[in-house]
């Protein structure tokens, strides 16, 4: 997966972006996830296709932050659903 981030901000034009977290709507091993460096501006991992046990999509949460240069922090999340 590719994430596609757009952060602006009024007097800093390249804040600081991390990658927060990336949750499932069912328990998980993070070690599941492949590629995915948390605290660093990653925006290229792999998530596992699976299903939940009602034979849904898992749903990730995927949050990353942005922090400007006088250190206003800000957060932002995001659902990605994998159809297996």
């Amino acid at each position: 997966m590719k994430a596609i981030l757009t952060v602006t901000d009024d007097y800093d034009s390249k804040p600081e972006i991390k990658l927060e977290s990336i949750t499932a709507s069912v328990p998980m091993n993070q070690s599941e996830i492949k590629g995915a460096v948390f605290g660093t501006d990653d925006r290229l991992f792999i998530l596992p296709v699976k299903k939940d046990p009602t034979g849904k999509p898992v749903v990730y949460t995927v949050t990353y932050s942005a922090t400007d240069g006088t250190g206003n922090k800000a957060t932002a999340s995001a659902p990605v659903t994998l159809n297996p």
